[in-house]
């Protein structure tokens, strides 16, 4: 059981305004095999008909997103009328948190790990909220995001006491019965239900919400 994949298959639509960034995005995903792009394409090129047959669609907003401000809000009606979940890549905070604020499904600033993009793909797909705690830095809306609701299986109740306890993914595993590949999908899921940067914050964030009991 602990070969297994903890990821899902998932299909993608991808949207860049950037050919390169286009280019670079597909060169990365396909790294993996359990991810699939089924279309890429510029934003103004999307077509209901793309809409269909993928799981999330990954966007990104480029260095300079003041061109798509006043279409976005639009394109992501669409979108959600089409019950595609949203994961946009974000230049920076100021652009990310109104989309935030907006409803979309995840928002991550350009510049997220490679780990912080496969979790928050994988978080948006099963429905949940994904935000990069950068968006909040100084923001008022660090209360509403402390506060918003973070629903955590009993694995992960189990994961995140040992995290507390500050243990290695190894010996997580270790006191779980799971292999350390297993521990460490679990605190990577952690740590994006949580919008955490680090084990740290995703123990201290866990406290504030009343998931853990320090």
């Amino acid at each position: 059981m602990d070969d297994a994949s903890p990821f899902a298959d998932l299909k993608l639509l991808l949207l860049a305004t950037d050919p390169l960034a286009r280019a670079g995005l597909v060169a990365f995903l396909d790294e993996d095999p359990r991810v699939t792009v089924v279309e890429r394409a510029a934003p103004e090129d999307i077509s209901d008909r793309d809409l269909t047959g993928a799981d999330v669609l990954l966007w990104d907003l480029g260095w300079d997103a003041s061109e798509l401000e006043a279409d976005a809000p639009e394109m992501l009606a669409n979108f959600a009328d089409a019950g595609l979940p949203v994961l946009l890549l974000a230049p920076e905070a100021e652009t990310g948190l109104p989309l935030w604020r907006s409803g979309v499904n995840g928002v991550l600033l350009r510049r997220a790990s490679a780990r912080r993009l496969w979790a928050g793909l994988q978080a948006v797909a099963a429905g949940l909220r994904v935000a990069d705690p950068e968006l909040f830095a100084g923001s008022a809306d660090v209360a509403f995001h402390e506060s918003f609701p973070v629903a955590l299986t009993e694995r992960e109740r189990e994961v995140l006491a040992l995290l507390a306890e500050g243990l290695t993914n190894r010996a997580i595993g270790r006191r779980l019965g799971i292999s350390e590949h297993t521990a460490k999908f679990h605190v990577q899921a952690l740590l994006s239900k949580l919008g955490a940067a680090s084990r740290t914050e995703a123990v201290v964030l866990a406290a504030r919400r009343g998931l853990l009991s320090l």
